[in-house]
This record gives structure tokens, sequence and C-alpha cells, in this order.
């Protein structure tokens, strides 16, 4: 939006009355459309704003485009997958929180006890977020071969083959604390119905066997 077009939307915005908006309401319970050119203005510039709003209805439904055009490219995910760490428990955390915690000597007897560890998260739930964004990209890194930079996507050899795409969303638990949700594409992974037939034969449940 240019400056000319924001002053007259702001402009036209700032006209709106109670009355008009009560009207609206009646027509929307009615399902009739708004007639007020005025409300359906604001009502565009609500909804093009909710596009870039996280968790919103319009940016899950952005997601969920994506998933369905990288299904119909490549065929459908590998793998879902959910990685939740335990930061309670974890002394790196407790390295992220200020813990002068030796990760090179570490011992699993020193250090605080779970009131101290429990009460750290709580007090700096910064920390936690930072910690949790390390281990998903340390894990991507590792075990999946992926390092994501601002403008592209590296990829290479992992732990479950090679990766074309994935895709993954954060969600907090009821104590707040992280965890993601994850589609993986494996490159000329087979597909689920070939997938279906494989697991049935005896070669390749014995290489599967032999894998883990």
């Amino acid at each position: 939006m240019n400056h000319r077009d924001f002053e007259r939307d702001a402009l036209t915005i700032s006209s709106l009355t109670v009355a008009d908006l009560k009207q609206a309401e009646k027509e929307e319970a009615s399902q009739m459309l708004i007639s007020n050119p005025r409300v359906k203005l604001l009502c565009k510039h609500i909804f093009t704003s909710n596009a870039r709003v996280k968790g919103s209805d319009k940016m899950q439904a952005s997601y969920q485009g994506q998933i369905w055009g990288t299904c119909l490219r490549l065929h459908g995910p590998s793998l879902w997958v959910t990685i939740n760490p335990c930061d309670i428990h974890d002394p790196i955390l407790q390295v992220f929180v200020g813990e002068e915690i030796d990760m090179d000597k570490f011992n699993n007897e020193l250090g605080p006890d779970s009131l101290h560890r429990a009460s750290n998260v709580a007090r700096d739930p910064y920390a936690a977020a930072k910690y949790f964004f390390f281990i998903i990209h340390t894990i991507l890194h590792t075990l999946f071969g992926i390092k994501a930079t601002n403008n592209q996507v590296h990829s290479w050899m992992g732990l479950l083959g090679c990766l074309t795409a994935y895709f993954g969303v954060v969600e907090a638990q009821g104590h707040r604390s992280l965890h993601v949700h994850m589609l993986l594409w494996l490159q000329d992974a087979p597909n689920a119905k070939e997938m279906h037939h494989l697991l049935g034969t005896p070669e390749f449940r014995h290489r599967v066997c032999q894998f883990i």
C-alpha cells in the first residue's frame, strides 16, 4: 500500500460509527452481504493483516496450501515427526539460564535439583525458547542433514537419507514448553502404497531390522 492509499483508507475507516458496525453485525447475522462500503474496507484490511498473524486461521490455511502443494509435487511425506525436548531435566538448558555446568566434564550428581531446575525454566522463558530452537536446529543439522539460512536451505545426506523438503510447526504445551511437529520428504523414498507392499516382504523387513 502506498502512502496516498493509506491516508485515504485511514480517513475512510476513521469516519465509521458504532451504528455502522451494528448494522453490519445485523447483516452478517442474517447472512446478508455487508452494504456499507466503509465497513467492507475495514474488513478487507483486517483479513489482509490476519494473514500475517502467526497462528491465525488465514496463516494456517496458508500452511495447509504449502503442504498440499509439496505433496502434489513430491508425493506424500515420508515421515511425520514430533520433537519434544525435555527442557526441565536437560543440563544444556541450565547452561542457557546461567548455571555453571561444565559440559566437557559432566557429572549428573552435581548441579541444581529438580525444583531448582524447574524454577530456572519458569523464571527465564526466553532462555527456554533459545534452548528449544538450539536443540531443534542441532537435530535438523546432525540427524537430518538440514541447514536453513535466511535465503535458502542446504541439504545433505542425513541419518535417514537426503531430504527434498520439510515442514515444521512449533506449538506450546499446557505448561508452555515448546515442541515441533514436522513432515519430512525423503529423496527417492517409496510412496505409501509402495511402502505398504515392501513391509509385507521378508527381505525388506530384514533390511529395516539391520538398519535399526
